[in-house]
């Protein structure tokens, strides 16, 4: 009963949170002034996304850097309005779905999906009709979906269920999900994101493990529309640390951590063993996301990502723990830091155990048990070499 209340409770606060933020668009929709984008002699390119940050935020930035006619479609979190903006001449207008719509439907304009996170059910089933129309009317337009994620999977894009990670072939094909104020069965999700991915020209995704995951998922998918191309990584000029290897045992732990997703337990099982005997950093969660106060601890909370190596080196972090519970697909955290030539230990999912299992300095844990023990036996060695060989294949 505990159960129904709070999923009850969850879904009057959605309900009134969209309503509210709805009217507030609405009201701005109508009065706005008339800026029309439907000129495609502006741009050549429509890229959907949406504003809710991340790696997501950071790929669309530097793909559109890249370009200059390009029509920026951004979906506004918990309304059913979209921001659209013409990179070239800087004309912005509030869109609803109409519009978006209509946009699609222009001839000879290449259309790149970013991620439909926020999107309603609603939003993404119309886009979905769009795109199959378009196909069908232009065989030669270009249509790119990115997997930024696995949305195009499962509703739960992050397939974390009951404090694990569910591959594909565990998914029940009957089973119902809430998404957002929406309930839809896999089965129904599946073929509506099938009916997407056909209509693409290019799916891309940023890892092998990424397109694994993927082809478990649609084994009936074209391999040929599935393409793998990592991330541009030359935002980053993080260095090779000289004599790494040399320090004292410090634990670092770094990025958003404090998730359950990306391994709030595993941080707490870490701090809970060593907080008292091992210097440990946590970068990029702070102190009031986990209530541990231990007297070897330091919270550095958000940081940037040209200031990660100083925070490393100024505080001689030895070894770093990537808890994350899901499979990444590219992973920004573990590209920046095997720039630095620093250990790293994850869990043998995702392409962040694909990069490591390549990386002179990974470790992939087998479980939460087992990476604790392979720090307390780096901790009473005081040598990570004896550890390198430590590539385990078994999954959490």
């Amino acid at each position: 009963m505990k159960y129904f209340v709070s999923d009850f409770s969850r879904l009057c606060y959605r309900l009134f949170r969209k309503t509210f933020q709805n009217i507030k668009y609405v009201i701005a929709y109508l009065f706005q002034s008339y800026d029309s984008l439907n000129n495609n002699n502006d741009y050549n390119l429509i890229y959907i996304t949406n504003d809710a940050g991340g790696g997501t935020e950071l790929y669309d930035r530097n793909y559109i850097n890249d370009k200059e006619n390009v029509l920026l479609i951004r979906h506004i979190g918990n309304s059913k309005f979209f921001w659209g903006e013409c990179i070239s001449n800087g004309k912005k207008r509030l869109l609803s779905t109409t519009d978006l719509i209509q946009l699609l439907q222009q001839e000879n304009i290449d259309i790149t999906i970013s991620t439909f996170i926020q999107y309603s059910l609603s939003q993404i089933n119309k886009i979905a009709n769009a795109l199959k129309r378009l196909k069908k009317q232009s065989g030669e337009i270009q249509i790119t979906y990115l997997v930024h994620d696995y949305q195009c999977i499962c509703p739960n894009n992050s397939m974390f269920f009951n404090g694990e990670y569910c591959s594909p072939c565990r998914l029940e094909s009957t089973k119902k999900y809430l998404y957002g104020t929406s309930v839809i069965s896999l089965k129904r999700w599946q073929e509506m994101w099938f009916m997407i991915l056909c209509s693409c020209s290019e799916v891309r995704c940023f890892s092998n493990s990424s397109k694994e995951i993927l082809n478990e998922a649609y084994p009936m998918l074209n391999e040929k529309l599935v393409t793998i191309v990592p991330h541009d990584m030359s935002y980053c000029h993080n260095t090779r640390i000289k004599d790494i290897d040399k320090r004292p045992f410090h634990i670092g732990i770094v990025g958003a951590c404090h998730y359950e997703i990306k391994g709030r337990e595993v941080v707490i099982d870490v701090l809970e063993e060593f907080g008292d005997s091992v210097p440990i950093s946590i970068i990029g969660s702070s102190y009031r996301d986990y209530h541990i106060d231990k007297k070897m601890v330091s919270y550095f909370g958000e940081y940037k990502c040209e200031n990660l190596q100083e925070i490393i080196e100024d505080n001689e972090v030895s070894i770093v723990v990537f808890p994350s519970l899901v499979p990444e697909t590219f992973s920004y955290v573990i590209s920046e830091l095997m720039l630095m030539d620093i250990p790293i230990i994850c869990f043998n999912l995702g392409a962040q155990a694909e990069k490591l299992s390549n990386y002179s300095k990974g470790i992939i844990a087998k479980d939460r048990i087992n990476l604790i023990d392979i720090l307390r036996n780096i901790k009473e060695n005081n040598s990570f070499n004896k550890w390198r060989t430590f590539k385990l294949v078994d999954t959490i």
